[in-house]
């Protein structure tokens, strides 16, 4: 009897015995809300390349060889911060050579900065021959010999020297020259295909090759595969007939993977388009394009185009890669916005207008950009509509305020119209007739960041609101960002201008009948903080100031998360956020993230995309491994949790399924202090084997790269659970989702 007691003793051990003050009871039957299944989107604009030379199906970087000649052979640092830390990037990536009227040279960051102020936009239908006024230099435009870092003499001649003589090549790309054949090359800006600058390449003499080959963003490498074929497109001029090669290389430059020759009839006055295929024998990750000569003539590139054939497209051909709509699928967003500071504040900003997106992609007009002088609408709305369809999520796109109210409602048919349409037919003629998931239209971006610009705001808005929902009364509107922070008053104050005018605003979507089809779309700041802060960042507060003062059910579309990296403490945030987001449930409708994608090969002004690539590879950041782990198994429902523990580092969200048979508990230590809890479960009877997977912990500042890409991960193992109770430890700085299943 002795021995059996003793063995019943250590068997009740082994049962978890959990102290009453560090415990928390989970009810599964004190459901409070559905979430939105819309919690897990991004923001998409071509900041770092997501777009151009990411998304769109173009390899090539420079296809309309807009920029001058390279700065590579000034041997610049090849790490760079700036004083106000936005641009950490070898210097030479955001170091470019413009002209002035007189074809003096200027060095200049400044496409990485902002609008490129300063810079003499393409603009059409104006094209200036030059980037800037010698008259009127800007700050961030350095003459050669007042830089970052001072150049040498030798230096400072060797640009003049290519600025001005036979080599002449477009930043992108470079020369290529074998035996005793002499080239010359000159980028010329009289009578240009398509923007300020066109590349001549002419064979001069001798016997061997003379051409250009390009390497794809920043000269990264063109991912080549056997057997595949590749898609090209070049516009060119050429005074007589002649034979032009173009070639796929290996990345060393040594071996043609694969080769054409195109015979040229003569085009001495007018770009003709010439399109080819190209099928490389061997793989290369990292391969290169050329167009080539072999013999004495001349010829002018206007553009240039190369794309994965079929089998690297989206379904129907539409110029979108197929490999980035996996890696968004295979981190399961929902909805995305196309929208941002390309939107108003470019330096064409005049020709950030849908009717410039449409038509052939060669024939597209160039522009300047906001983060890029040498911008291309080969991506533009109806692209991000193909690659919406093509992911089976929703898409957000964003218009100027300034379109012409007119205009948009051709727009819309373009979009959504029957091919028996005038722009229906357009659509069909463009490679798409079916029609576009157009549901969701922003206008503008940022609108409220001050009063005067909010006052001139309203009355545009109402204008393209107006058409828009005359057109298509269930397209739902947003309104871009235009009053997010709570004005800290009583709702109806009349000193409260800017709050005063939004009400009005309101009212009037409310007479027109579309209070349903009205939404707010806000930025907001990745980051920990108490909840009722984040409440009144998301918008939280002012929703209830506007429910209890006018009775308008605003919709909340939070779809920027803002920050400033893509390192471990980011994902925390990240995390953090998304279960705060939950837990407020229907208050906010939609959630979303900046820069979805992010070349490892450079970063502009934001280093916060979710996944990061390069030529052949992709691989998540830890903010891009926290949307799998919340969307890999989507729970609706949000149960109350009571949390009898002292107050510390942790933060627990559960959730359960619709069926009642899967709860999942989602807890961030955002402390570096280590944490236990114990759980114990009523209305709900696991079984005895749970999953556990963490993320963390691992140094704040650290990051995957290219160099180590799979450092931060999440890893999986099973934890035993007794009589529907347990007890964790949750490492400090760490991400960690314990899924049990019911065993009824």
């Amino acid at each position: 009897m002795k021995k059996i007691l003793i063995l019943l003793f250590l068997g009740y051990l082994t049962i978890p015995v959990f102290a009453q003050e560090n415990s928390i009871l989970i009810d599964a039957s004190k459901k409070l809300f559905k979430a939105s299944d819309r919690l897990n989107g991004s923001n998409l604009e071509d900041l770092n390349f997501q777009c151009y030379m990411g998304l769109y199906s173009q390899l090539l970087h420079g296809q309309d060889f807009e920029e001058h000649i390279d700065v590579d052979f000034l041997n610049l640092p090849s790490t760079y911060q700036n004083e106000g830390g936005n641009l950490r990037n070898p210097l030479r990536y955001v170091t470019f050579i413009v002209l002035d009227e007189k074809g003096t040279p200027y060095l200049t960051t400044r496409v990485t900065e902002g609008a490129g102020d300063g810079i003499d936009p393409v603009g059409y239908p104006k094209i200036q021959h030059y980037e800037i006024n010698s008259k009127n230099v800007p700050i961030d435009v350095r003459p050669l010999n007042n830089y970052v870092t001072i150049l040498t003499k030798a230096q400072q001649q060797m640009v003049i020297d290519r600025v001005n003589g036979e080599k002449q090549i477009s930043r992108y790309w470079r020369e290529i020259n074998s035996g005793t054949a002499k080239g010359i090359y000159k980028l010329v800006t009289q009578n240009t295909f398509n923007g300020r600058r066109d590349q001549v390449m002419e064979f001069v003499s001798g016997e061997g090759e003379v051409g250009i080959d390009n390497m794809g963003l920043f000269r990264q490498g063109i991912d080549l595969r056997a057997g595949k074929n590749y898609e090209g497109t070049l516009r060119v001029k050429n005074p007589s007939a002649t034979d032009l090669s173009v070639a796929l290389i290996s990345s060393d430059g040594k071996i043609k993977l694969a080769e054409k020759t195109l015979s040229l009839k003569p085009s001495p006055d007018a770009f003709q388009k010439v399109d080819f295929e190209l099928i490389p024998g061997d793989s290369d990750h990292k391969g290169r394009f050329a167009v080539i000569l072999k013999q004495p003539g001349k010829v002018t590139l206007g553009y240039a185009f190369l794309q994965p054939g079929p089998w690297g497209r989206v379904k129907g051909g539409y110029p979108i890669r197929q490999d980035f709509v996996d890696a968004i699928k295979a981190n399961g967003m929902k909805i995305f916005r196309y929208n941002g500071s390309m939107n108003g504040n470019a330096a064409d900003d005049g020709l950030y207008r849908w009717k410039y997106m449409i038509g052939p992609r060669d024939e597209r007009i160039c522009y300047t950009g906001t983060f890029n002088l040498y911008a291309s609408h080969g991506f533009g709305f109806f692209e991000f509509l193909m690659l919406c369809e093509a992911a089976g999520i929703d898409g957000v796109v964003g218009i100027s305020k300034y379109e012409d109210p007119a205009e948009i409602r051709n727009m819309i048919e373009y979009a959504k119209g029957p091919v028996t349409s005038t722009y229906g037919a357009m659509r069909a003629k463009d490679g798409h007739p079916d029609p576009l998931p157009l549901k969701y239209i922003e206008i503008g971006n940022s609108a409220g960041n001050n009063i005067d610009i909010f006052k001139a705001y309203i009355p545009l808005f109402k204008g393209l609101a107006t058409e828009i929902w005359k057109t298509d009364p269930e397209i739902v509107i947003m309104a871009g960002g235009v009053l997010r922070q709570s004005p800290n008053f009583k709702p109806g104050e009349p000193n409260n201008e800017t709050y005063n005018l939004y009400r009005d605003l309101l009212q009037w979507v409310k007479a027109q009948g579309h209070e349903a089809q009205y939404a707010q779309e806000n930025h907001y700041s990745a980051g920990f903080g108490e909840d009722a802060a984040l409440q009144n960042g998301f918008g939280i507060t002012l929703q209830k100031y506007l429910a209890d003062d006018i009775g308008f059910n605003l919709k909340l579309y939070d779809m920027e998360e803002n920050g400033s990296s893509s390192n471990f403490q980011r994902g925390l945030y990240h995390a953090y956020l998304q279960n705060h987001i939950n837990r407020w449930g229907d208050r906010i409708s939609v959630t979303a993230t900046a820069n979805l994608f992010q070349p490892d090969i450079a970063v502009y002004l934001w280093d916060q995309g979710r996944i990061f690539w390069d030529s052949y590879r992709f691989w998540n950041s830890t903010s891009g491994y926290v949307d799998q782990m919340f969307t890999k198994e989507w729970l609706p429902w949000v149960l109350d949790t009571r949390d009898e523990a002292p107050a510390d580092s942790l933060d627990i969200l559960v959730k359960e399924s619709e069926d009642g048979k899967v709860l999942s508990l989602y807890v961030v230590n955002y402390g570096i202090q280590a944490r236990t809890r114990s759980f114990s479960m009523v209305n709900f009877n696991a079984k005895t084997d749970a999953v556990v997977t963490q993320l963390g912990p691992y140094p704040l500042t650290a990051r995957n790269t290219g160099d180590n890409p799979d450092y931060i991960v999440p890893r999986s193992q099973p934890k035993k659970i007794w009589d529907s109770a347990f007890r964790h430890n949750f490492p400090g700085h760490s991400f960690t989702v314990v899924r049990l299943e019911s065993n009824l």
